[in-house]
């Protein structure tokens, strides 16, 4: 029989006769190995914690659009008009734009943009006259 030290985590083999058995069922305790399992490996607490953190990702930011397309949305945006000869103007535009871009998240999360580009664009421009701040 082996038995696992739980100071040491070393194996000691001892001879077990077939007298020892279960008290209650007779079984032998001939060829058999007692171990202490640990509760939870590392792996599974990678995993289970993982799973937790884009859940709560995902909950926190459950409307979010992908980087890129939030963008290319903002950048197309922006470029409405490709003469713009200050910088400043730019940077302005790009504040409306990405301050219509979040308004305009509040009312079609990403399936329904997928489903209605059109009608988002109309709710991005209708939403961006309420972001120039004065």
């Amino acid at each position: 029989m082996e038995i696992t030290c739980p100071k040491c985590s070393k194996d000691t083999t001892f001879n077990v006769t077939d007298k020892v058995s279960c008290s209650h069922c007779q079984a032998s305790f001939q060829k058999i190995k007692f171990a202490k399992k640990a509760a939870i490996t590392a792996w599974a607490a990678l995993a289970v914690g993982g799973y937790a953190g884009h859940k709560i990702d995902d909950f926190l930011e459950s409307n979010r659009y992908p980087a890129t397309l939030e963008f290319a949305l903002i950048e197309s945006c922006t470029k409405g008009a490709r003469n713009i000869s200050y910088q400043r103007l730019a940077d302005i535009k790009f504040e409306v734009c990405a301050c219509a871009l979040e308004k305009a998240q509040k009312t079609f999360d990403l399936k329904r943009y997928k489903a209605e580009p059109s009608a988002f664009a109309s709710r991005m421009w209708a939403e961006a006259p309420s972001c120039i701040s004065n």
